[in-house]
């Protein structure tokens, strides 16, 4: 059932301020990720939805060397167009805290 018929069926039987709407990516095709190298907003969306899963569900329970891991690599992806000498700037590296 798609979005436009979902809105037909129930949004007349409750009050707007009760609809909530998630989009969530549940099946990955075969060669999904050939399919992402394609389409950059999709693979990204689907980062952050793996990402915040991540961190309700599992982070708590995780070693904390894995943890530290995990962290290092979320900052040379949120950095990654940045040279590596741009932390000698103060601004930079505040930012980076």
């Amino acid at each position: 059932m798609g979005v436009s018929r979902v809105r037909e069926r129930y949004e007349l039987l409750h009050p707007q301020d009760e609809w909530r709407y998630e989009l969530r990516i549940r099946y990955l095709p075969k060669g999904f990720l050939n399919h992402f190298s394609e389409d950059k907003p999709t693979l990204n969306y689907f980062y952050h939805q793996v990402k915040s899963d991540y961190m309700l569900e599992v982070a708590d329970r995780v070693d904390q060397d894995i943890a530290l891991k995990l962290g290092c690599l979320e900052i040379r992806r949120f950095f990654r167009e940045m040279r590596g000498n741009a932390l000698d700037k103060k601004s930079n590296y505040e930012l980076l805290e």
